[in-house]
């Protein structure tokens, strides 16, 4: 897999959250406890808030709602997005990107297509979820669950 890049990635933040106005150019990092948008938006979100991360579009029924945040209910309907599902104080928000280099045009996209930064962001929110899921379960049942090696 390709490892992402340092750099970070340039996006525009289109909406999805009503604290942060639409139309923000950022930089999203993947970081290894937290995805960082920098930027005006200046945002550091750890992985275990993120409920989900994909491609959206504005054609999606489920993003009616986004369409009173800035131009994303303005953007052509065959334009696909990132989209970072997050929960805000037991509410879950879209927060929808433009990744620069990325706007896929009529293209059907598989889970099997995602672009790098979504797959490195859905690893690192898999990786976190796990070790949080394995750490719970030691808690409740007083022992390691976590494979050991052997030394011969």
């Amino acid at each position: 897999m390709v490892e992402p890049n340092p750099d970070g990635y340039d996006a525009k933040y289109l909406g999805g959250h009503p604290a942060y106005t639409p139309e923000k150019d950022c930089r999203i990092f993947v970081k290894p406890e937290f995805v960082e948008i920098s930027g005006e938006l200046n945002l550091k979100i750890r992985y275990e808030k993120i409920k989900d991360i994909g491609t959206v579009s504005s054609q999606n029924t489920h993003l009616a709602d986004l369409a009173g945040f800035g131009a994303f209910g303005l953007l052509p309907q065959h334009h696909k997005y990132m989209g970072l599902t997050i929960e805000d104080d037991g509410v879950g928000r879209t927060l929808v990107f433009e990744v620069k280099g990325w706007l896929w045009d009529e293209m059907d996209v598989t889970v099997h297509d995602h672009p790098v930064l979504q797959a490195h962001i859905y690893n690192c929110m898999t990786r976190v979820k796990r070790a949080i899921f394995l750490h719970r379960t030691e808690l409740l049942s007083g022992q390691s669950i976590r494979p050991t090696s052997t030394v011969s």
